[in-house]
């Protein structure tokens, strides 16, 4: 008996010991749980402070504006920072950009030198714009090293006792775009450009200075893509372009004066295969020998490459123009093609534009201050039907016969007919309804004879209603 009661004792005491073992078991379970709670909670606090306010990634501004406001923008994802119209009226102080740490791209316009020190730190900058024109060279090497893209519109090198000091921005190895504006480059030895520049947009303000000397261009072997504006070369550095082997788009721009143009011979054109834009452009009238301008003009005819062809040209003789269409008609790659300036007359004005209707792959076509009359501008719409733009300015056209091939251009978009004769009526509005494509008309007779509001709002409701139905 006493065994058996020992026995019992035992097992409920075995028991009671389980129960409290199972019990010891889940409260540790439960606090264990509680614990991996607290630790979620505290690191869902810790990063709602650590992110901020709002994923700001991208500011712009073109009013004026305080050191606070920069300030308050959040630097840990603003990639993106424009505050070219603003910063002239407000410089933007240097220390703003210094917690920027993860700008990508930043847009100012005119600066202190000073501010390009301060952005040596941003470390993940790329792309940069801004304006300076006092800049030296030990300022220069403050640009961010790993920039690939830099914009340079209003760009100056400060004066020494002499003149300019020679911009050095060989540094920048990763850059392979660059727009530079160069109000004072330096004229005793040329400027010292990136290395490994794909594409070069630049403009110097110097007319009697040539880019392609002053600026190294032919240096820079790697270049595909030039443009050059207000080009005032002498024939020979034009021609030492061809040097650049991987360079496949070339745009010439020849202003003030465009006397450098002429005095490049047709064979040196011909050589650039890779010209793409040409223009000559004139407000005086500068080309007043017949040779100079026979030169002109069998030279663009030598550009067989050409896509782009601007021609305004002034001479005291009007009858050297009368056969410049004539030097164009063999361009067959040119899409956009601006003809300013007339033959002398209305006849030889029209006789030699009547001729463009041989470049059926135009696409743009500009003609100013030219006298075609009604019948050159029917026949160039109708012949020309790949046309998307279409300007005619002051072309003496004063029948609505022409709107009729006018309104069956099917991929026009912009249409500009300013400063004709009846033609800027209600009722013509009806003829131009078929134009699908449409985005821009500009119709304006002289005196600033127009269509009325109301007709307007009519003629779009119906082009509106004809894309509708052409599924555009």
């Amino acid at each position: 008996m006493q065994a058996a009661a020992s026995s019992k004792n035992c097992t409920r005491s075995s028991s009671t010991a389980g129960v409290g073992g199972c019990g010891s078991i889940q409260q540790r379970q439960e606090q264990q749980q509680q614990q991996q709670q607290q630790q979620q909670q505290q690191q869902q606090q810790q990063q709602q402070q650590q992110q901020p306010a709002f994923l700001l990634r991208s500011f712009s501004s073109s009013m004026q504006h305080s050191a606070a406001l920069l300030a308050a923008l959040p630097a840990a994802t603003l990639t993106f920072l424009d505050l070219e119209a603003s910063s002239h009226l407000r410089p933007v102080p240097p220390c703003a950009f210094s917690r920027l740490a993860n700008l990508q791209e930043l847009r100012l316009g005119q600066v202190a030198s000073r501010t390009l020190c301060a952005l040596a730190p941003l470390q993940k900058l790329t792309s940069l714009g801004l304006h300076c024109k006092s800049a030296t060279n030990a300022d220069l090497q403050q640009l961010p090293s790993q920039l690939l893209r830099l914009r340079l519109p209003a760009f100056g090198m400060a004066e020494t006792a002499a003149q300019a000091e020679a911009a050095d921005l060989s540094h920048l190895k990763c850059l392979t775009w660059l727009y530079l504006v160069a109000d004072r480059p330096g004229i005793s030895s040329p400027c010292r450009l990136p290395p490994n520049l794909q594409h070069l947009s630049v403009h110097n303000s110097a007319d009697d200075v040539g880019e392609i000397s002053t600026l190294g261009i032919t240096n820079l072997q790697q270049l595909q893509h030039l443009t050059m504006q207000d080009c005032s070369d002498p024939p020979a550095a034009v021609a030492s372009l061809t040097a650049l082997k991987h360079l496949t788009s070339l745009h010439l721009n020849f202003t003030l004066p465009v006397l450098y143009a002429a005095a490049v011979e047709p064979h040196v054109w011909r050589s650039l295969t890779m010209l793409r834009s040409l223009k000559l452009w004139s407000c005086n009238n500068e080309v007043a020998e017949e040779e100079a301008m026979q030169r002109l003009k069998a030279g663009v005819a030598a550009a067989a490459g050409l896509t782009q062809l601007m021609w305004s040209v002034r001479t005291q003789q009007p009858q050297l123009l009368s056969d410049v269409c004539s030097h164009v008609t063999g361009l067959t790659n040119l899409q956009h093609l601006r003809l300013d300036g007339s033959c002398g007359s209305a006849q030889l004005d029209a006789a030699d534009t009547l001729q463009l209707t041989a470049l059926t792959g135009l696409t743009r076509l500009e003609i100013i201050r030219r006298a075609i009359g009604d019948v050159t501008a029917a026949m160039l719409a109708c012949e020309l039907q790949q046309l998307q733009e279409l300007w005619f300015y002051a072309c003496n056209i004063t029948s609505r016969v022409v709107l009729a091939p006018v309104g069956h251009l099917r991929q026009l978009r912009c249409l500009k007919l300013l400063r004709n004769e009846g033609l800027a009526t209600d009722e013509n509005l009806q003829l131009l309804t078929r134009l699908t494509s449409l985005t821009s008309l500009e119709l304006v007779d002289k005196l600033q004879v127009k269509p009325s509001q109301q007709a307007l709002d009519a003629f779009w409701a119906a082009v509106g209603t004809q894309q509708q139905a052409a599924g555009v």
